[in-house]
């Protein structure tokens, strides 16, 4: 690993409980990757923190969370331009590996009601809506699964 003044944060990504324990013995920063999972990020990074072992790169935890935003103007604009990304999670569920659908293949798509659950579900793990919406929804979140002393 890099060492030295120059050398850059280390952080280790993940979306489990074994990630944030994996960083807190080893001793480096954590980002838990809620866009990924959307359950118990905030369980993960208490426990992160409590198990934390100081090592020559980190003296105490460091943690951030990464969340998938949508922004738009409106809920209806913000609902459109996710429509794209819900088209993409229910083509990997699938099994299919194409690009992003544009913005005109997702809307011209019929779903059943079992894909609209899926997306309901795959929801979970987005902050969507307008501009300042969002930014709160994303600040609060953030407060709320902040490591606590």
């Amino acid at each position: 690993m890099p060492a030295g003044p120059a050398a850059p944060q280390v952080w280790l990504l993940g979306s489990s409980d074994y990630s944030g324990a994996l960083a807190a013995q080893l001793g480096l920063r954590f980002a838990f990757a809620h866009f990924i999972s959307a359950d118990g990020g905030d369980l993960v990074m208490r426990d992160y923190k409590r198990k934390f072992q100081p090592s020559q790169r980190e003296s105490k935890p460091q943690s951030l969370l990464t969340v998938f935003a949508i922004c738009a103007e409106t809920d209806a604009e913000a609902e459109r331009r996710a429509a794209s990304i819900d088209l993409r999670r229910l083509n990997m569920e699938y099994g299919i590996n194409l690009p992003v659908p544009n913005q005109h293949e997702a809307a011209s798509r019929s779903y059943t009601e079992v894909e609209k659950t899926r997306i309901a579900y795959n929801r979970r793990r987005v902050v969507l809506g307008p501009r300042i919406r969002s930014r709160h929804a994303s600040s609060s979140f953030a407060s709320s699964s902040k490591p606590m002393n």
